[in-house]
């Protein structure tokens, strides 16, 4: 458990600690104590490093005047032409980003946040921790609360919203099982396929992006149009 809470500070955690971190936290009252512990103390040593930083920033305001030896002109020439060459190897070498330039979360269409509470529809607490959790980006909870929803019974958005959670962690094996696993007559059906090929990118699989993508080439708008754009950037 203090393992993971120092993983947690050093910004180290695994796309799967995060998970077990934020299921910890939502259900282990002991680990949320020593959690906020571990962030009270880290405070207190971030406020004493800002004292000594400043302490230090006003001893080099004494020595401020004193005079610099000039840099070599060769040296600021050696950079010039050192970030020069690499401008041009970047774009010698700039491809079409599809993941980057398609991709977008799928919206809260199922229980929208809403100011002053959590959300609309509340049809059970679950989702509407889920999709709150969803709506402020922290997607490392609401995988947890979506795979809770499923256990307790199987519906047609959870496994939809988990997919694109994992997505947003960067587990994109996860993704794609997680989109698989979406059948007719799921209304997310089709736009999982899309998610799918986008995640199929991700893993260097382009081939079976094209295959995934031509399979809903004919859908309606607008899925018809990011569809059609996509292929255009794969083939």
């Amino acid at each position: 458990m203090e393992k993971l809470i120092d993983k947690y500070f050093e910004g180290s955690l695994s796309i799967l600690e995060k998970i077990e971190f934020e299921n910890l936290r939502l259900n282990n009252p002991e680990f949320e104590k020593e959690l906020l512990f571990q962030e009270n103390v880290q405070k207190a040593i971030e406020n004493n490093e800002r004292n000594i930083l400043k302490n230090k920033l006003k001893s080099f305001e004494v020595s401020k005047n004193k005079p610099r030896p000039r840099r070599k002109v060769w040296m600021v020439a050696a950079s010039v032409i050192f970030l020069i060459g690499l401008g041009l190897f970047y774009i010698q070498n700039q491809t079409v980003d599809v993941y980057s330039k398609y991709y977008q979360p799928y919206p809260n269409t199922v229980a929208p946040t809403v100011r002053g509470g959590s959300s609309t529809g509340r049809i059970n607490d679950l989702k509407s921790q889920a999709f709150y959790a969803y709506d402020n980006e922290e997607y490392a909870k609401a995988v947890v609360l979506f795979e809770k929803i499923n256990k307790v019974e199987k519906n047609e958005y959870a496994n939809f919203y988990n997919g694109i959670c994992n997505m947003e962690l960067g587990n994109f094996v996860k993704a794609s099982e997680l989109f698989a696993e979406i059948k007719s007559p799921n209304p997310y059906k089709n736009y999982a396929i899309y998610y799918n090929a986008l995640c199929y990118v991700k893993m260097d699989k382009n081939r079976e992006a094209i295959i995934a993508l031509k399979k809903i080439s004919n859908m309606e708008e607008p899925l018809k149009s990011m569809v059609k754009a996509t292929l255009s950037d794969l083939e």
